[in-house]
């Protein structure tokens, strides 16, 4: 909660800022002040590649965390980013808006982490709308599991699959996505020629 228990951290941050082209802050509980402490160094690290937001709103508000997600995206969104994980943290729809601006504009993601997010239908079909508008962006690798998907997400995701045609590895496991879903998102791994590994068990296939 204090900026001062990180201070060591800021530090690091602040001497090694173009040393580092990593950051986990992966299984904390970060409040808003030190989110924003946190991002002002993150944002002056010109060489970040590769970010890891897994859980790191451990029992905090979900008032909170679209304050403190917006912080450390805006932090990242001029960098060169190729991986971004944000699994494992409850934003649930509320806050899509809190980093869906980084997806509409962003040209060099390569792997995408959207693992237990609590984006339901809704969140899901945002969540493809943005992926599928911007054609600058050619993931990799996308992991967006244990969402409730369900058809409407299922059928928007499917979307974005066959129009970005760069996909090597999907992960969308345990999604409630019935018949009619994952038809469309079969469909659509045809037009992915370069797919080595696909994960989508544990939904509705018949």
């Amino acid at each position: 909660d204090d900026p001062k228990d990180i201070e060591p951290i800021l530090k690091d941050l602040e001497i090694n800022k173009d040393k580092i082209t990593s950051i986990e802050l992966t299984s904390n509980s970060i409040g808003i002040p030190c989110a924003k402490e946190l991002a002002d160094k993150i944002k002056n690290l010109p060489n970040l590649v590769n970010v890891n937001y897994r859980d790191i709103f451990v029992s905090r508000c979900k008032e909170d965390l679209p304050i403190s997600l917006e912080y450390l995206i805006r932090a990242i969104l001029d960098k060169p980013i190729k991986v971004l994980d944000l699994s494992d943290n409850a934003f649930g729809p509320l806050a899509l808006h809190s980093y869906d601006f980084f997806l509409k504009q962003n040209s060099t993601l390569e792997e995408l982490y959207l693992e237990n997010n609590g984006l339901g239908p809704e969140g899901s079909e945002e969540i493809a709308n943005v992926l599928l508008n911007n054609d600058k962006l050619h993931l990799k690798k996308l992991k967006i599991s244990r969402n409730r998907m369900e058809n409407k997400g299922g059928i928007g995701i499917s979307e974005a699959f066959a129009r970005m045609k760069s996909l090597e590895h999907i992960e969308m496991f345990q999604n409630g996505i019935k018949s009619e879903g994952m038809k469309e998102v079969v469909k659509s791994l045809k037009e992915n020629p370069n797919l080595q590994i696909v994960k989508i068990n544990d939904n509705f296939l018949k």
